[in-house]
């Protein structure tokens, strides 16, 4: 009697060899590369190791994450260095030559970005040194172009997106001047870089990158992600920390690492108006100078007045939802399981203020003042 074989899902002998020599990636595999990339990485920078694999994807894919922002830091800083030191020297004055400062781009070798960085570094070296309030967000405008690779440097939609985003990972310009200085000067450098002035929409996005809060931003993707597993809490915790007044300050650093914490730890938020002010309420505590931190009525007046200054919802229902988390805020930020009734009282009318509504209440307040003083 004969045989018949049936070879099922292979057609050829060269597709059976191709799916055999295929590598299958594990968690176990690239949970090891990566901890050799971030012992390297901890060798060159400091970087902060956490020391053991990864044991999920959600973690790895977390790891990962702060690592390749890590290496782009470390590859994008001698650009940076070069162009801060290129915009804080008087003009025609800079300690780094032109040619230096374009040597570091990966648009160097290509003619046609090559000229556009090249025309932005000579602006900027022709030009007097910024107000030293807005030199970092000129800095970042800069360096974003002479990082950028090539093929973003001659799209100008792409490169006004890179310049954006690095302006708007510095630190937020409270001074309506001082903002609307650094607009401008990053207004220049994108018409020097496209050849054209940026259209209306464009300086709003300018706008909005220099008013922008980095640290609410980081919280905002925390706030939408997933709870984050335990192995990498501490490190999320550490990279949104970092630049807090109170980072130095154990005491207070301890109230700013247990709010940051209650998010990193949460599960994932999905309403934006609840993800909003909860961003700003964490925000306020995280960029808080730490007396401010340390003192639980002062703490809770600048949580309140962030979220204070965010349009409030047309839903009730949001806006009570917006309440209780604001409120899981203050009560992690003053160290309460529950906070009392006269502060939810201030949580719920921030929650529901109207900034532009306050603002026509503060112009009639002077107003009836100024009557009042003429009937007298």
């Amino acid at each position: 009697m004969s045989r018949r074989f049936i070879v099922i899902g292979c057609s050829s002998k060269s597709t059976l060899e191709n799916h055999m020599s295929k590598k299958i990636n594990t968690i176990q595999d690239l949970a090891a590369r990566l901890s050799v990339v971030e012992a390297k990485l901890n060798t060159l920078s400091g970087f902060e190791s956490i020391g053991v694999d990864a044991t999920s994807i959600q973690e790895l894919n977390i790891r990962l994450s702060i690592v390749e922002n890590a290496v782009d830091t470390l590859i994008e800083k001698p650009a940076v260095d070069a162009v801060s030191e290129l915009v804080a020297a008087p003009a025609y004055q800079s300690p780094v030559s032109i040619a230096e400062v374009v040597a570091l781009s990966p648009s160097a070798e290509v003619p046609a970005a090559a000229a556009i960085v090249t025309d932005v570094v000579v602006a900027q070296a022709a030009a007097e040194a910024p107000a030293p309030e807005v030199a970092d967000v000129v800095t970042a405008a800069i360096a974003a172009i002479v990082n950028a690779p090539a093929d973003v440097v001659v799209d100008p939609v792409a490169l006004v997106d890179a310049i954006t985003d690095a302006v708007s990972g510095t630190a937020t310009i409270a001074d309506p001047a001082f903002a609307q200085a650094a607009a401008d000067i990053v207004a220049q450098i994108i018409e020097t870089a496209t050849g054209e002035a940026p259209t209306a929409a464009v300086v709003d996005q300018i706008t909005d990158a220099v008013t922008a809060c980095p640290v609410e931003s980081a919280i905002s993707e925390v706030i939408f992600a997933d709870a984050a597993p335990a192995a990498v809490v501490e490190t999320i915790i550490n990279e949104i920390v970092a630049e807090s007044p109170s980072a130095e300050v154990p005491a207070a650093a301890e109230i700013v690492n247990a709010v940051v914490e209650s998010v990193v730890s949460a599960e994932a938020e999905t309403q934006p108006d609840v993800a909003a002010a909860v961003a700003a309420a964490v925000a306020a505590v995280v960029n808080a100078e730490p007396e401010v931190v340390q003192d639980a009525d002062a703490i809770t007046s600048a949580i309140t007045a962030a979220v204070a200054e965010i349009a409030p919802s047309e839903s009730a229902a949001v806006q009570l939802q917006i309440s209780e988390a604001v409120a899981e805020v203050v009560a992690a930020a003053t160290g309460v399981t529950e906070i009392s009734d006269e502060v939810q009282a201030q949580v719920d009318g921030a929650v529901a203020s109207d900034p532009e509504l306050d603002a026509i209440a503060e112009r009639l307040e002077k107003v009836e003042e100024k009557v009042g003083a003429l009937g007298k």
